[in-house]
């Protein structure tokens, strides 16, 4: 799901690491940036930071790029506990995957914004034209984040399950 800016410069892109067929080694993907032709390749930020990533786009601006992610710490070890082995400690959800949420990262670098706290399944996003809001697409509904307030996630449609999300303005 690459995605290349508005003024045709860059794109940004998931890379994940060659890894043998039947590798069972835990892969994480890369968010990267390049020119639009491919050349000068950078990670957007460091490729440990996150357990995995989906669906870049950058900002009607070509600043910022909004992201899906999965955040080391919130997932599930699968190493034994003996507390939950016990029934001492309540088991991790796992019905629909990982919990992802939506990140923004600045194109030059800098501090990368966590969005939500949807615990969401793959969620995608599209800007608004205008750059100052985002659609959020995921099994828990259509959503709108004014990005002035993004504590006010507001619902405007149904759920729908690892589709794609265009915004386009009249």
């Amino acid at each position: 799901m690459p995605d290349v800016s508005r003024a045709g410069q860059q794109m940004v892109y998931i890379s994940a690491p060659d890894a043998p067929a039947e590798s069972e080694a835990f892969i994480t993907h890369t968010l990267m940036i390049a020119a639009s032709d491919g050349q000068h390749p950078r990670p957007l930020f460091p490729p440990d930071l996150y357990q995995d990533v989906l669906a870049p786009r950058f900002s009607p601006d070509g600043s910022l790029v909004a992201f899906a992610a999965v955040t080391p710490f919130e997932v599930p070890s699968g190493q034994f506990d003996p507390l939950r082995a016990l029934g001492l400690a309540p088991l991790p959800a796992r019905a629909n995957g990982v919990p992802w949420d939506i990140y923004l990262a600045p194109v030059a670098g800098g501090q990368i914004t966590r969005l939500t706290r949807l615990n969401a399944d793959q969620p995608v996003v599209a800007w608004s034209n205008d750059g100052k809001r985002l659609a959020l697409l995921d099994e828990k509904g259509l959503f709108m984040l004014d990005l002035a307030d993004p504590a006010a996630l507001h619902e405007v449609g149904p759920p729908s399950s690892h589709g794609q999300l265009d915004w386009y303005d009249r």
